[in-house]
């Protein structure tokens, strides 16, 4: 047996004044005046004859006219009616309310079990579109994107043009890294129905994470009536997943044809070991290295590679896996900042002499080994581009400023002159490494910088050994032997260590401060007691640290999502414009400065740039500046929900499941059985009009 619904319920409250005709006719009797005249015998007895026939006429007009005031109100409450017992009253044509919340996380992306290369976002914005156009004109249509907060796209909006419905299903952006919270998505859904006729379909996967809380939030959207929901249940080709979750380069400033260390972390989100999870890195879209490993199920491994870029510039680097099912987290992206030079600024004090007397005697002697060759004539080190001078009697700021490191150790002079400069070079963006050594004066050391806020930890006693005598320190990875280091205090948590001795002490503690910042060393950069051999393995010891203080005084070429992005322009007046560009979307503009800022960061992974326009276009062409930008990989975990939690789910809801189009349209047009009613209404309410109309005549 049919039921009958209403599409507007809440006008029904207005049926009473259907009555009213009623009352009006009752009311005009009342106040009916009678008149005696001399014919009057003459009328009644006309009357006579025809009195009964007037009072059917009286009776039917007033017959109509409650008839035609409760068709006018019962059509527009819209009545409908299912054959489908207990439904919302889904009816094709209806002016019913169509939900429709579409799964919008990462795992989306992933390829559809039996669709090629096919994704099952790209399946679940064709069922959408089928959908969509196989709903009727004046209908109502609401679509959810289940995402970490559920958005409306559309919200209860009226279907007049259903191309242009189908345009908003082509419009929907592929999705970012986000993972669903189906349960909060349903339960806006749920709410949103009220107790109007709706028809509410899920197009989702079967991933387990975006289940979770769905039986906590569903109960309480669920409160009224229950609710039917179809969910059209899409699954990925295999669930053996593999992701990328990150790249660090180290240093990110590096020296032309000098080695940096790239880490490439991956995990496994597959059921079964895998023997061998190979990884390859790209430099400037050519092969680099390539490098694998087993992984155990739910576990991360991390593969080190070690690349020299030949040429100064910004560099892009990529690290990528064999494409998998889930393509979108086979990739991820690092930018390189790659130098021709470093200067290095050593303030001395004139009165001590001697070449080893202070860093810069000994940096200018590393920097010499560059140069020297085997009786081959082949280098005996890759060339050192390390420009290094000294400045005694003018070490103000302007002087430190042209220099990419400023170094102090010993055999500098610390008068507040000096001190006052190095904060000034550090809170202009620049870089100041401290290397003190067993010459300084302890207290004057830490009370100086400490004034200054450049202190990264208090140095409390100097270790001084003997040239090829125990004790002696060392580095991981390096032959530079430490004979004499200095104690430093625990790391205070404003400050970083950066580099440790290969027994687990501090060996360089960073402090950042402001645009800049400063690195300590628990071992001086001078061979006054023979601190480090200076012999081919020492070069690049002394390049890492180098590379190492200019890093942290740059503004970073690899970025988490949402992380601030900055780039300094020494020569911002030289840039006639500047954009950023992420993947495939439209640059963003930015207005030239000497530091570009972006506080926002970007919304999604990928390989980002800088592109600077010159403002003299005969002076070159535009620059790129690299950009990497990495996210989460929280949505990565393709496990399918279990049948139990399933079960949980579906006892707040009517759930259905198909898993296909043409199941979903079966369903719904067996739901579709009923009729509105409404065009009828209207015409009845025609005729009963015409028909008062009509038998209003007779009285005239």
């Amino acid at each position: 047996m049919a039921d009958i619904s209403f599409s507007n319920p809440h006008l029904l409250w207005a049926l009473p004044l259907a009555a009213a005709p009623v009352i009006i006719y009752f009311l005009m009797r009342f106040r009916a005046v009678t008149v005696p005249w001399g014919a009057d015998y003459v009328l009644e007895r006309a009357l006579e004859r025809l009195r009964k026939k007037l009072f059917v006429d009286q009776l039917l007009l007033m017959v109509l006219r409650t008839l035609a005031a409760a068709g006018i109100v019962v059509a527009i409450a819209r009545p409908l009616t299912s054959r489908q017992s207990g439904s919302a009253g889904a009816v094709q044509g209806s002016g019913v309310h169509h939900i429709v919340v579409l799964d919008d996380s990462a795992s989306t992306l992933a390829r559809v079990a039996g669709g090629g290369a096919t994704t099952i976002w790209e399946r679940e914005k064709e069922i959408l579109h089928r959908l969509v156009t196989s709903w009727g004109r004046g209908e109502r249509w609401s679509l959810l994107l289940a995402a970490d907060e559920p958005r409306w796209v559309r919200e209860y909006a009226e279907i007049t043009d259903l191309d242009e419905a189908a345009r908003v299903v082509e419009s929907l952006e592929q999705p970012g890294e986000e993972s669903a919270a189906l349960g909060r998505a349903l339960a806006l859904a749920l709410a949103a129905a009220g107790d109007r006729p709706a028809e509410i379909v899920l197009i989702a996967d079967d991933q387990a994470s975006s289940w979770t809380g769905a039986e906590d939030a569903l109960p309480v959207a669920a409160g009224g009536p229950r609710r039917e929901v179809t969910w059209v249940r899409l699954s990925p080709r295999d669930r053996d997943n593999l992701a990328i979750t990150g790249v660090a380069v180290s240093p990110e400033v590096c020296l032309a044809g000098h080695p940096c260390t790239v880490e490439v972390k991956v995990r496994s989100f597959a059921s079964a070991p895998v023997d061998d999870v190979s990884v390859e890195l790209l430099l400037d879209g050519s092969f680099a290295a390539r490098s694998s490993t087993p992984i155990q199920p739910g576990q991360e491994a991390t593969l080190t590679f070690t690349i020299s870029p030949p040429e100064a510039g910004s560099h892009r680097l990529a690290a990528r896996l064999p494409d998998d099912v889930l393509p979108a987290d086979d990739e991820a992206f690092a930018g390189i900042d790659v130098r021709g030079r470093a200067s290095l600024m050593v303030c001395r004090d004139p009165a001590k002499e001697g070449t080893f007397a202070s860093a810069g005697g000994f940096l200018t002697l590393v920097a010499e080994v560059a140069s020297r060759t085997a009786k081959e004539g082949v280098p005996l080190v890759p060339a050192a581009p390390l420009v290094v001078e000294t400045c005694a009697e003018d070490c103000s700021a302007a002087a430190l400023q042209k220099a990419d490191v400023v170094v102090v150790d010993g055999g500098s002079r610390l008068d507040p002159d000096l001190v006052a400069a190095l904060a000034l070079r550090v809170d202009a963006g620049g870089a100041v490494l401290l290397a003190p050594d067993p010459g300084i004066d302890v207290d004057a050391w830490n009370e100086a910088f400490a004034a200054v806020g450049l202190l990264p930890a208090k140095v409390t006693a100097a270790v001084e050994g003997s040239p090829g005598m125990e004790p002696v320190r060392r580095l991981p990875g390096s032959a530079a032997a430490f004979h004499s280091w200095l104690d430093l205090e625990p790391v205070p948590g404003q400050s970083v260590v950066l580099r440790s001795f290969a027994d687990g002490g501090p060996f360089a503690v960073g402090l950042s401060r402001r645009g800049g910042t400063v690195v300590e060393l628990a071992a001086g950069l001078n061979a006054r007691i023979n601190n480090l051999v200076v012999f081919v393995d020492v070069l690049p010891t002394v390049v890492d640290l180098v590379t190492l203080v200019m890093s942290r005084a740059s503004h970073p070429r690899t970025v988490q999502v949402g992380e601030a992005i900055a780039l300094a322009l020494p020569a911002a007046g030289d840039v006639a414009g500047v954009t950023f560009g992420i993947g495939d979307a439209e640059p963003v503009p930015v207005e030239p400065a000497p530091v570009v800022r972006l506080a926002g960061g970007a919304r999604r992974s990928g390989l980002g740039s800088f592109l600077l326009l010159p403002r003299d276009s005969a002076g070159g062409a535009a620059e790129r500046v690299w950009i990497g930008v990495q996210g989460p990989r929280k949505d990565a975990d393709l496990a399918a929900l279990a049948k139990d939690r399933e079960t949980q789910a579906a006892a707040a809801i009517d759930l259905t499941t198909v898993g296909s189009w043409e199941e979903l349209d079966r369903l719904l047009e067996r739901r579709r059985t009923g009729r509105d009613w409404q065009p009828w209404l209207l015409a009845a309410l025609a005729a009963v009009l015409v028909g008062e109309t009509a038998l209003c005549r007779r009285f005239v």
